[in-house]
């Protein structure tokens, strides 16, 4: 998920919640990820959408 995805483009875009201030912010909760890619490939596999919503 972090492929190509640059820090200080997020620090700059004041993208929640405000910790990339470091290349090694954006391994903060990798371990989180995968339960997470598990549910959205769940999704896909199955022809449902999907809903985010972030508070």
């Amino acid at each position: 998920m972090i492929h190509g995805v640059d820090h200080t483009e997020l620090a700059a875009a004041e993208f929640c919640p405000q910790i990339w201030n470091s290349p090694a912010s954006l391994e903060w909760d990798r371990d989180l990820f995968a339960a997470l890619t598990e549910f959205f490939q769940a999704a896909t596999s199955t022809d449902h959408a999907m809903v985010i919503r972030l508070d």
